[in-house]
């Protein structure tokens, strides 16, 4: 009697599956496949091929799903096998793969971090490939790629199976990064000239970018060891505040001249918190009392 293996018995579109008839040690046995039924004779084409007792689907379709058996016969002798037990193969769509940026930003900067997230149906055990421009550049089983610093490129990403690194998800959407130069905080004071009592509004933003900012408030004061010194030297800052704010804007009532100056200030985002550069200085003017 003649023995079917195939090798996958689950394969996926476009992948090569094996079958391989074993009647026994007598040598000269020709093989004949079936599918379906023991009427229906296989039909060779491209996709199908036979090397002795072996029968290859390439490229496998959904077409090609059914039972198969298959039969050994040497012909010289007038001997035929008993046909096989039939085998079932199953042709199965690639899962889909899913590519995500976190944070999902719009303007990435020079020394960010970012992780890319690939996301694939199904319980099998897989590695995680990514691909910057088609180029393999990370694989891991878990489906997190950290990229710090955050690189230019067009990122893809799929799943490979375990056990053979082969392909086992299509291949995701593709993310552009696009990184941009460090950028600098923008301050505003409104108004520059107050009135004893008048309250001034500091405003930070930053140029390329509103999403997810917060923001470092700063009195320039003169150069003074052991303060944070900017512009070579030629002014220190000291904090307004022990903490950032996530608002925008900073309101102020100034007691006398002494409140008279300058101001500073920077935005950070992200974990690790990336920093922007500080803003240029600028000033307001109390009359004072």
């Amino acid at each position: 009697k003649a023995t079917l293996t195939i090798t996958p018995n689950t394969a996926y579109t476009g992948e090569t599956v094996t079958l391989t008839c074993s009647v026994g040690s007598d040598s000269g046995w020709s093989y004949t496949w079936y599918k379906d039924n023991t009427k229906k004779v296989v039909t060779l084409s491209g996709r199908h091929t036979t090397t002795g007792a072996t029968f290859t689907i390439n490229r496998a379709a959904e077409s090609d799903q059914g039972l198969y058996r298959c039969q050994g016969e040497i012909q010289s002798r007038s001997i035929s096998s008993i046909i096989s037990d039939p085998v079932t193969i199953s042709v199965n769509e690639r899962p889909v793969a899913v590519l995500t940026l976190q944070p999902n930003w719009t303007q990435i900067f020079s020394g960010e971090t970012v992780t890319l997230r690939c996301d694939i149906q199904g319980g099998e055990e897989i590695e995680y490939a990514f691909y910057n421009s088609g180029k393999l550049v990370y694989t891991k089983t878990e489906p997190e790629y950290r990229i710090s610093p955050a690189k230019n490129g067009l990122y893809t990403c799929e799943g490979l199976q375990k056990r053979n690194g082969l392909k086992h998800s299509q291949t995701s959407n593709a993310i552009q990064l696009t990184v941009l130069d460090k950028p600098q905080a923008v301050l505003s004071v409104s108004p520059q000239w107050l009135n004893p009592g008048d309250s001034v509004t500091l405003s930070c933003g930053v140029k390329e970018s509103s999403t997810g900012w917060r923001f470092f408030w700063y009195r320039t004061v003169p150069y003074t060891a052991g303060l944070l010194s900017l512009s070579d030297r030629s002014y220190s800052v000291e904090p307004l505040s022990d903490s950032w704010t996530t608002e925008d804007s900073y309101t102020l009532i100034p007691a006398g001249p002494s409140h008279t100056g300058g101001y500073v200030c920077r935005a950070g985002r992200g974990d690790p918190v990336y920093d922007t550069l500080y803003s240029e200085p600028q000033f307001f003017w109390s009359t004072g009392n």
